[in-house]
């Protein structure tokens, strides 16, 4: 997941600091990255512990796509993906990216109950997640 030591470290760090106010407060802090025309809101939902537990779930869950979903296709050449990705959602719903569409699957219970949090605290709808699982950050 992260691609250095020092760089795992201090993410884990924050993570773990992040999960122990979280655990503490009732509602979350949201916090800002803003960079070079990136702006995100974020905020720490779950403890460590249950982060941990929905990881674990998600790892015994979620079927990746395979064959021709697992490519792309860029000025007419088809590369394959180097990290696994799958997309939930609501029923008649896809993804199109680089000329593949990718209809969701039906969510999963663990992918519901995480949606249905985020919904809470963001405010926001969603009828789609798109997972992608990375094996060492050089994907």
């Amino acid at each position: 997941m992260f691609t250095r030591g020092m760089k795992r470290q201090t993410c884990l760090g924050q993570f773990l600091q992040c999960s122990q106010k979280r655990r503490k407060a009732s509602a979350p802090e949201w916090k800002s990255i803003r960079h070079d025309g990136l702006d995100v809101r974020y905020a720490c939902i779950f403890s460590a512990p249950d982060s941990l537990l929905y990881f674990q779930r998600l790892e015994k869950e979620i079927k990746y796509l395979e064959g021709h979903f697992s490519q792309i296709k860029v000025f007419d050449k088809t590369y394959g993906i180097p990290r696994k990705q799958a997309a939930y959602g609501d029923p008649g719903v896809s993804y199109r990216y680089s000329g593949v569409t990718i209809t969701a699957k039906p969510w999963t219970e663990t992918l519901k109950t995480l949606t249905d949090a985020v919904e809470r605290y963001a405010g926001h709808s969603y009828n789609i997640v798109l997972v992608h699982r990375y094996a060492d950050g050089k994907d």
